[in-house]
């Protein structure tokens, strides 16, 4: 099997079963995020335990892209301290605009880098990620207040 239909596969698979879908009751971190251009749209909840992740949840009304891209984070974020995770986002962001190549903490999120040529659907790999970077400014302001 080719490592590009692999890569398409992993993304539907996540489409179609996304991971750690719906909404945390009480958690400690909650952002919305959309694509105006698309109508995508999705909610993050993080519960933490200390300064890392426990538990994350989204609910997601979009595209499979975005789908599978909000499935692929949650299962990357837990354990991560929410600036260890907004880094990750970071990385994905360069990897798919400039080209970065993807270090091994990116492994697990290969097949959407490899939707870096279609610059249409960078948006969708990114909007979780957005909310992500929004539960993070949310803790920064909290701490500084």
């Amino acid at each position: 099997m080719e490592l590009s239909s692999l890569y398409r596969d992993t993304i539907l698979k996540h489409a179609r079963s996304p991971q750690n879908e719906g909404v945390l009751e009480n958690p400690d971190y909650k952002a919305r995020a959309v694509n105006k251009l698309c109508g995508d749209e999705l909610e993050l909840t993080l519960s933490l335990e200390g300064d890392q992740i426990k538990e994350a949840r989204l609910n997601v009304r979009g595209c499979a892209v975005v789908q599978a891209a909000s499935s692929m984070m949650s299962e990357l974020l837990s354990g991560l301290t929410l600036q260890q995770a907004s880094e990750r986002g970071a990385q994905l962001k360069a990897c798919l605009q400039d080209g970065a190549t993807p270090d091994q903490d990116l492994a697990s999120l290969l097949p959407l880098i490899t939707l870096k040529d279609h610059r249409a659907r960078h948006r969708c790999v990114l909007l979780p990620w957005e909310a992500l970077d929004l539960c993070a400014l949310e803790k920064d302001q909290h701490l500084n207040a």
